[in-house]
């Protein structure tokens, strides 16, 4: 009977993914061009729980491009802990200034499905942790905005 208690218990447990668990099920399914099950997953998620690994993981929502190669993450600051000797001069851009900074595909999904979680998390990486500023912030969403406009203008 033991057995089968501890048996359930786990059953149970395995039902509901952790947040870490769900979220790389999340960029899996995104990594594979299913978007559709990325929102699917994140569904599953709590507001909270979504907002709270998001925050920890800022990395995940703006990716990098140099000249030469794109990757997935800012700069080894985002790993960093943020110290109280932090200053707003360690932030999002200011290790590589010269490098363009996007929106993952991560946040475009977040961006269809589940804006209010987004804005969240770019506010406490802005306001919080101080990871990024509000003028790097939108200046991702600024070049965002020219890189689609300029497409519009290519295909439409």
């Amino acid at each position: 009977m033991w057995h089968s208690t501890e048996q359930n218990n786990l059953t149970a447990h395995r039902a509901v993914p952790a947040a870490a668990d769900a979220l790389a099920l999340v960029l899996l399914c995104i990594q594979r061009g299913s978007p559709e099950q990325a929102v699917a997953v994140l569904d599953s998620l709590s507001t909270t729980s979504l907002t709270n690994i998001l925050s920890d993981n800022p990395s995940l929502l703006l990716e990098e491009q140099n000249s030469s190669v794109a990757h997935t993450g800012l700069s080894s600051h985002a790993s960093q802990t943020p110290s109280a000797s932090s200053t707003p001069s360690n932030t999002l851009l200011s290790n590589a200034r010269q490098n363009i900074h996007s929106f993952s595909e991560l946040s475009s999904v977040l961006m269809d499905s589940k804006p209010a979680v987004l804005a969240d998390v770019l506010a406490h990486l802005v306001t919080v942790s101080k990871f990024a500023t509000l003028q790097e912030i939108l200046q991702v969403i600024y070049s965002n905005f020219t890189v689609l406009v300029n497409y519009s203008c290519y295909v439409g």
